[in-house]
């Protein structure tokens, strides 16, 4: 479901204008009139900030209005506003090219009078640009300038801004540390300016971090915070995203009801102010909720109005994300080759909108290195006549030396003719096989991306779980694309089943062996409800599967699983080589597997031992696979070791479940730090 992270534009009235003072039927009234000076140009830039804050479409038109007046008068002040709020509204219009170009003549002008101010706050929005396109290197250098002036004027205004701005790049950038810390000195800057207009875009900034964090309490509580000012101060396109915004939180916390309240909402809004971007992608958000609905028909005919309605405004970021949708609804429904065409589809449109990106960069070098050019050509132009005497010296030494290698320079040239046309044609050789294997190397990675959509949609879904353990979690995070660890749960008559698994290898050869795994899994449990026997009968599987005999070439792969089954209050329990630890009065006990794996070279009747318990209630148990405890990490590089992870899970056994996976997941990040993941991660944790 898609989230709006609301950037700060800096907008404020000239000198003589105030929206204070000025109503908004006197400042129409006013501009009705047939004026040409100075004051009428102040009066349309302030009536274009009135629309543009309201949503009004007219804002643009007024802007162009000001803008040829205040040229024809030759009044910079006029013209710096005029092209900030027409890059403003063009920006929101995702029309990016022709912002870039009112802004950087906003800030040329702004340079032109010495105006920091103007300079700095426009300078802050033109960073906006690039955020939105990704590149947030080149974001940060235009946020970082701005804050040196801000910070230099002390103009709280814009340091409000700028830290807000920053804050979203770190956020970006999965720093929510820094991020979170910046987004609350953008409140403290815009509460002084007592400002309500500056404040619902922090207020929502800090929503956003909350939710991805998981404190979903505080994220509504700031979202409600941005939408009550926003509803206070008329911004009626502010208020279609905040809503949007909460949609999304209470989607993830399950109440659908809320969250089709807020959608609904958010979309007429929307659709009643022609906001064409937002009624796109309230339309997504609205199918991520019909989704989880089960309503899946109704999903994707929000899916395909939203596409009709990208295609014919050109949305295109919009329109690749209905693509992305519609592939994951149809491998949901099992309509493969339909999901493989919309995957298709959103690749082939992600790779123009990178193409868009990237020319449009070289332009704007090209067009940097065409003033260079003009610069330079001026610069000779000038030192021309004392250099002429120079030059006609150097040409007569030249043509003296010139006479003495020319004989040398004939041979030379032929024998380089040989090895150039020799290089030629070696390096067409290498071309040609430089894109066959490009070519190759793209095919293959569409499909693995493919056939990852294909095993998350045939793993379980948590909230399943959750109906048995009502406080679960799974942490599950491969290290490539596609995993060799797998999670499996299934009810029967005998109980509930729940199994975790890490197959031979990691990427597409452990994702292969976990597809044979869950299947043999599931068919052993149907012939057996001893979790001992089941894994017998699955090594059995297994092996006959893959013809593992005693030939030497015969196949080694094979799985290392904990299998439980839970009925009445008693837990039935058998590894492969993984354990069972379950934690009661702040003690973690250790459930002891069978040494022997599922299938390679395992015996076909080797027995697996059974292990009955009686938990009580307040209990975590914990099955997991060897990946975290076996990642390296820290600050001398070494693995984590199961000891180090039996501390970690004792540390957290108190907390909340979806508490504990965060710490988890925030552990593994930090002691991985910029080291490469050496292997799937699985982790699940039931309290009683």
């Amino acid at each position: 479901m898609k989230r709006y992270l609301l950037f700060s534009f800096f907008m404020f009235c000239l000198s003589g204008v105030s929206r204070a003072g000025v109503s908004l039927d006197s400042l129409e009234k006013i501009a009705a009139g047939n004026r040409q000076d100075t004051a009428m140009a102040n009066t349309l830039n302030a009536l274009g900030q009135e629309y543009y804050r309201s949503g009004d479409e007219r804002g643009e038109a007024i802007y162009r209005r000001a803008l040829k007046m205040a040229m024809d008068l030759g009044y910079i002040p006029a013209q710096i506003q005029s092209c900030k709020g027409l890059g403003n509204i063009l920006s929101n219009q995702g029309q990016y090219q022709e912002a870039i170009e009112f802004y950087t003549k906003g800030i040329q002008q702004a340079a032109m009078i010495h105006d920091s101010l103007q300079y700095s706050t426009i300078m802050n929005n033109l960073g906006l640009i690039y955020f939105d396109k990704g590149d947030y290197s080149r974001a940060m250098d235009y946020y970082l300038k701005v804050l040196a002036i801000a910070e230099r004027h002390e103009y709280t205004s814009v340091l409000g801004l700028c830290t807000g701005n920053i804050s979203l790049v770190y956020f970006r950038q999965k720093n929510y540390t820094r991020a979170m810390e910046y987004g609350h000195r953008s409140v403290a800057y815009r509460l002084k300016t007592n400002n309500p207009l500056v404040l619902p875009n922090a207020y929502n900034n800090l929503g956003i971090i909350y939710e991805e964090t998981g404190e979903w309490e505080k994220a509504i509580q700031e979202y409600r915070r941005a939408l009550a000012i926003a509803r206070q101060i008329g911004s009626e396109t502010k208020s279609g995203a905040y809503m949007d915004n909460l949609a999304n939180v209470f989607l993830k916390m399950k109440e659908l009801d809320s969250a089709n309240h807020y959608n609904q909402k958010a979309y007429e809004l929307r659709l009643k102010y022609g906001d064409s971007l937002g009624v796109a992608n309230s339309l997504i958000n609205r199918a991520a909720i019909f989704i989880e609905q089960k309503r899946l028909k109704e999903a994707e005919v929000e899916l395909q109005k939203s596409l009709v309605l990208c295609k014919s405004v050109g949305l295109l970021m919009q329109e690749r994300e209905c693509y992305n949708s519609l592939a994951g609804l149809y491998s949901l429904t099992g309509r493969y080759q339909l999901a493989n065409e919309m995957l298709l589809k959103y690749m082939v449109l992600n790779d123009s909108i990178q193409g868009t990106e990237v020319s449009t960069r070289i332009a704007q070098m090209e067009s940097v290195m065409e003033l260079e050019k003009k610069e330079n050509e001026n610069i000779l132009l000038k030192n021309e006549a004392s250099l002429k005497d120079a030059q006609i010296a150097q040409e007569r030494t030249f043509r003296y030396f010139l006479f003495g290698v020319v004989g040398l320079a004939l041979v030379l040239i032929g024998l380089g003719w040989m090895a150039y046309r020799n290089k030629r044609e070696h390096n067409r050789i290498l071309s040609d096989k430089n894109v066959l294997i490009e070519g190759q190397k793209k095919e293959i990675t569409d499909s693995i991306n493919y056939a990852r959509r294909i095993q998350a949609a045939i793993l379980p879904e948590e909230k399943e779980l959750k109906k048995v353990f009502p406080e679960c979690f799974i942490m599950y995070q491969p290290k490539d694309i596609v995993s060799g660890d797998f999670y499996f749960w299934e009810s029967s008559a005998d109980g509930f089943y729940l199994a975790c698994a890490d197959c031979t290898g990691h990427g597409v050869p452990g994702a292969l062996m976990s597809m044979v795994g869950k299947e043999k899994l599931a068919a052993a449990i149907g012939q057996s409800n001893q979790t001992g026997e089941i894994l017998s009968r699955l090594n059995r599987l297994v092996k006959t599967t893959l013809r593992q005999d005693a030939g030497e070439d015969s196949s080694r792969d094979g799985m290392d699983i904990a299998l439980l089954r839970w009925e009445n209050g008693n837990l039935q329990y058998s590894g492969a080589n993984r354990p069972l630890w379950y934690c009661r009065n702040g003690i973690i006990t250790e459930v002891k597997p069978t040494k022997a794996a599922i299938g390679g070279f395992t015996a076909d009747d080797q027995p697996f031992e059974t292990h009955t318990l009686t938990p009580e209630k307040g209990d975590m148990i914990y099955l997991f696979t060897d990946g975290y405890a076996d990642q390296f990490g820290g600050k001398d590089s070494k693995k984590f070791t199961t000891k180090q992870f039996r501390e970690l899970l004792l540390r957290f056994s108190d907390l909340p479940a979806d508490e504990q996976k965060k710490c988890l997941q925030n552990t593994f990040s930090e002691w991985k730090r910029n080291l490469e993941q050496i292997d799937d991660v699985l982790v699940i944790g039931l309290k009683i």
